[in-house]
């Protein structure tokens, strides 16, 4: 069964069926001719895992990073990082990782975050002399920490999964995502400084800039005040804050910047509703699935299976991470987090390692597979803004990536980094 089970969706998704028919296919149809388990159990598990308070969530973050895309709150954000770092080689590379720390803030989606800054900085930085390929996956990879800092769509999904406290894993996102994107800053800085792009202007900021600066981006800049203080402050539950997210992003949106129209909210319903409806059916196909693995037994043979070869924790999560790194380049992060989640957690658990730690890790992992061929979400939507070859972008990419697993490296290292701030 479980080899009916492993081809048939190997198949299903060699043939382009979308991954949501194709595991639910591959789990009915095993189910069907090689146990004596009715698909209606099938169903139940289906229903089951969509019945579930805490995705709601999952609509409503994505409805909030695009009242926040729409609603001028990206461009006033751009501003005020340009303003603290103006004067530096490769400010608008600087600006473009800043801004898209403080949105992962706000959205928890990396695609959001690339769509979002980069239709504001792309255009910028190719008038300032930047090479098309490295501002695309620049953007690509600083977009990826839309789902490293909280709140973070995928983070919800791994919590609500592995049974872990949704809250925690939030906070033990933000010194890995911090991390990352301070050392892409440092990269650009020196990239940009050797290669001579981008315009250096003498940039000199007092009290009196900095204050009419923070003056004029700070309702956008209390958003991510507002959501992450309200969790940690025990205010409302990560579920309740996405709820308050949207009608903070209304309220800013479409009475003090003014720059949201019925058609436009509209459009922004609307995307929400297809790809968070996308999200939610694959999430719940995947828990079918997963049951179907279960009843084979497959998740306790792996188990046996790897605490066998790999005898210590730290050779365990380094294979973890690799298989991980894989994967991302060909399934988009929600399925992998799905699909691997209820697997790979109880043996995570059985080596020593924490659940929080094993979500960051395998996060990082994911991101990372966004900006990398031939999956690469972020890099096809950079280079979409660009117009560009994404080919042009491969070079960059493998650098900044580079870096990126230097990071996955010390949080793997050093499980203090997704832990120390947890009390």
């Amino acid at each position: 069964m479980t080899l009916a089970l492993m081809i048939s969706f190997l198949a299903s998704m060699f043939l382009s069926v979308p991954i949501a028919i194709a595991i639910a296919f591959s789990s009915i149809f095993s189910l069907e001719v090689f146990s004596h388990v009715t698909p209606q159990f099938f169903g139940n598990g289906v229903f089951n895992s969509c019945n579930n308070f805490t995705l709601i969530a999952v609509p409503f973050f994505m409805i909030a990073g695009s009242l926040m895309q729409y609603g001028g709150v990206s461009k006033r954000l751009v501003s005020f990082c340009k303003m603290l770092v103006g004067g530096l080689h490769g400010s608008l590379g600087i600006v473009t990782v800043m801004a898209c720390m403080l949105f992962a803030a706000i959205s928890g989606s990396g695609p959001a975050t690339v769509a979002s800054i980069g239709m504001i900085m792309l255009p910028m930085m190719t008038l300032e002399g930047y090479d098309p390929g490295y501002s695309g996956a620049l953007v690509a990879t600083a977009g990826g920490l839309g789902i490293i800092i909280p709140p973070s769509i995928p983070m919800i999904t791994y919590a609500v999964l592995a049974g872990c406290n949704i809250g925690n894993l939030f906070i033990a996102g933000i010194i890995p995502g911090i991390l990352i994107g301070l050392v892409l800053m440092l990269v650009n800085y020196f990239v940009c400084r050797k290669r001579h792009w981008g315009i250096v202007v003498k940039n000199t900021l007092t009290l009196k800039v900095f204050w009419a600066g923070l003056k004029e981006s700070f309702l956008a800049l209390l958003m991510p005040v507002i959501i992450l203080g309200g969790i940690y402050g025990g205010l409302f539950t990560p579920t309740e804050a996405s709820c308050v997210a949207v009608v903070y992003g209304l309220i800013v949106g479409v009475f003090v910047y003014k720059e949201i129209t019925w058609k436009v909210y509209k459009k922004i319903i609307m995307d929400a509703a297809v790809i968070s409806g996308t999200a939610l059916v694959i999430m719940s196909v995947c828990d079918g699935f997963n049951w179907a693995l279960t009843i084979n037994r497959v998740p306790i043979t792996l188990a046996n299976f790897i605490t066998t070869n790999f005898t210590t924790p730290f050779m365990f999560v380094i294979v973890l991470a690799i298989i991980l790194l894989i994967l991302g380049c060909f399934m988009s992060v929600n399925a992998a987090i799905m699909v691997l989640t209820p697997i790979l957690v109880p043996i995570s658990t059985q080596m020593g390692y924490s659940p929080i730690t094993i979500g960051v890790v395998m996060i990082i992992c994911l991101s990372i597979g966004m900006v990398t061929p031939p999956f690469g979400m972020n890099m096809f939507l950079a280079a979409k803004i660009t117009g560009d070859p994404v080919d042009r972008q491969f070079k960059w990419i493998w650098l900044l990536v580079g870096f990126c697993m230097l990071c996955l490296l010390a949080v793997i290292l050093w499980p203090w980094l997704t832990l120390g701030l947890i009390s």
